[in-house]
């Protein structure tokens, strides 16, 4: 029923003129939409468990920084794709894919909402890399939908720089379950807090993308 509740403010407000404000730049978008579910689902959580703690996207302040704790935390992304709800891109979920071999591999991105230069740079140099050495490349505008999709077979593996720890860590635990390979793009242990991920269908097509990335430092959330 409560899932139900969430699904109907968005299905409701997903062909409606939306306001649409901006965060970190033109393309780091929020709607009242992400506002509202992000108030419910904390509401809601808070009249069962009062004492628990949030890190919520669209209450999180430009810049602001987090502590992970030993304290239930709930992370909070309302909805992880706000620029496709924007244009009305719809997407739907639908058995994940033993391949090794990357040039066998179609490897999903995103972009990020950063215009700064040299993080452009770098990732127009991994892009570059890829369409090299994979067989494609796809972009579906959500990073918590791309791990999904890995782990749905879609696609055999995912990266991105400079995402936020709301946006990929209900997707990752959704592609470890499966089976998917998740860990930091340089080939270490994903740290949630260090804003890059990289996620694969198997262990040697995470070990062939992550030699060939060029390894950007986004900071810490």
């Amino acid at each position: 029923k409560t899932n139900f509740i969430f699904v109907q403010v968005i299905r409701d407000a997903f062909y409606k003129e939306k306001k649409v404000d901006t965060k970190m730049s033109a393309a780091d978008l929020v709607t009242e939409t992400d506002h509202a579910i992000e108030k419910m689902v904390e509401s809601m959580i808070v009249q069962k468990y009062p004492t628990h703690r949030f890190i919520g996207e669209e209450s999180t302040k430009d810049h602001e920084k987090h502590q992970i704790t030993d304290d239930p935390t709930w992370i909070i992304d309302p909805i992880d794709g706000t620029t496709n709800f924007v244009n009305q891109f719809n997407n739907t979920m639908y058995i994940l894919h033993s391949i090794t071999d990357l040039k066998k591999a179609v490897i999903l991105f995103e972009g990020g909402a950063s215009r700064d230069e040299k993080i452009l740079e770098d990732k127009m140099a991994n892009t570059h890399s890829l369409y090299i050495n994979a067989r494609g490349m796809r972009s579906y505008g959500s990073g918590a939908l791309s791990i999904c999709n890995v782990a749905a077979g879609r696609g055999q593996g995912f990266f991105e720089y400079g995402l936020h720890i709301w946006d990929f860590t209900a997707g990752g635990l959704i592609a470890t379950e499966a089976g998917a390979v998740v860990l930091d793009p340089s080939g270490g242990e994903l740290n949630p807090l260090h804003r890059r991920v990289l996620c694969a269908c198997t262990k040697e097509v995470a070990q062939s993308l992550s030699k060939l990335l060029v390894h950007i430092d986004m900071g810490w959330d």
